[in-house]
């Protein structure tokens, strides 16, 4: 079955055609009527007619131009070598039946003219059509330390850990390195005793804040919750304000206040589940990020700055993560959940064509 797309596309198809034949007849004979000043009525007209074109394709254009994806330039570039190959086409018609006629034939210099300049705009045309990007690449190294970091708190078994961490990980004040190094040998323990290692979500924030910590890079984070385990983010807080190395480092959490609008708040306090945001919700989540760097940006900070976390949360919390570093400078970074634990981050890019 035709999709409503289709049709659009061979309706916007067939108007191309038949306006770029029109205005390219009617750009000859307008010139040619200037030229030996006959010029009349029907040349205004056709004038009329270029300029509602110009506007309709404007209002297609700003329409559809996501679905179509073309810059403008190379939409009128594609429209200049259109009407200037219709009107070559009917001036070197006209010096070809000249021979047939009793005047005298003269070199076609306005054929010739037409047909440069329909070059010069094909020429143009394909330079922008060689920038378009073609691709998408996808890279992967070790991050650079940035100083502010964006985390997705995934949600803990109460059931498993009551008071929401390990019962060995207690006390006011504790070492984040050495806590994540015995985290690991109990991982490693457990394997070798052929046992299924328990996994505490929020052991991978944790890697990802003491990668940025180190050198002192870190100077704030923004945590973003779902509706479940925003009801535990006053445990969270309570975990990073034990460890002395976080002490100066700022922590927020983002709130969801009303549709499409979003707050910072304190981490530590309780906020109702109503205003966290849904992580399998793709359009929720673009939102809240694409505010989130927006309320960062009128801070002061740079995108430069700026490395997102997808670790924690959903499938659809990566995908949002990667699309928000699409040809940005803030970047998207993943914690390994098995050894080595390491740190990835991950720039989307699309490269240009050569030219």
């Amino acid at each position: 079955m035709t999709t409503r797309r289709q049709v659009v596309l061979l309706f916007l198809g067939g108007f191309c055609v038949l306006a770029c034949g029109l205005v390219g007849n009617g750009l000859y004979y307008s010139v040619s009527e200037f030229r030996t000043g006959t010029a009349g009525t029907i040349t205004g007209i056709r004038f009329g007619f270029l300029c509602l074109l110009v506007v309709l394709g404007c209002i297609f254009y700003r329409l559809y131009w996501r679905q179509f994806g073309a810059h403008p330039t190379l939409w009128f570039g594609a429209f200049l070598a259109a009407i200037t190959a219709g009107a070559g086409a009917d001036s070197w018609q006209t010096w070809l039946e000249s021979f047939a006629g009793r005047q005298p034939v003269r070199f076609p210099w306005g054929p010739t003219l037409y047909t440069l300049f329909f070059l010069a705009a094909l020429v143009w045309a394909g330079r922008i059509l060689r920038r378009i990007p073609s691709l998408v690449s996808v890279r992967n190294a070790p991050p650079e330390r940035r100083s502010h970091l964006v985390l997705f708190l995934s949600e803990i078994d109460l059931n498993t850990y009551a008071t929401g961490v390990p019962d060995w990980l207690t006390g006011s004040e504790r070492n984040l390195c050495d806590d994540l190094v015995k985290l690991a040998e109990e991982k490693r323990n457990a394997k070798r005793a052929r046992k299924w290692p328990r996994l505490w979500p929020w052991e991978q924030p944790l890697r990802a804040i003491h990668h940025h910590l180190q050198c002192k890079t870190l100077k704030s984070i923004t945590v973003i919750a779902s509706n479940e385990s925003i009801l535990q983010a006053p445990r969270f807080a309570a975990l990073l304000r034990a460890y002395p190395a976080l002490m100066e480092v700022d922590c927020k959490i983002f709130l969801k206040k009303a549709k499409q609008q979003f707050q910072f708040a304190e981490l530590r306090n309780a906020a109702p589940a109503s205003e966290g945001c849904c992580f399998e919700d793709f359009t929720e989540l673009s939102q809240a990020l694409h505010s989130l760097l927006l309320l960062l940006s009128r801070q002061n900070l740079d995108e430069s700055n700026i490395m997102i976390d997808f670790t924690g949360g959903k499938k659809v919390t990566s995908v949002v993560a990667a699309a928000m570093t699409f040809n940005r400078s803030v970047k998207a970074q993943y914690v390994q959940t098995e050894d080595p634990w390491e740190v990835l981050s991950y720039s989307v890019t699309t490269p240009q064509r050569p030219i």
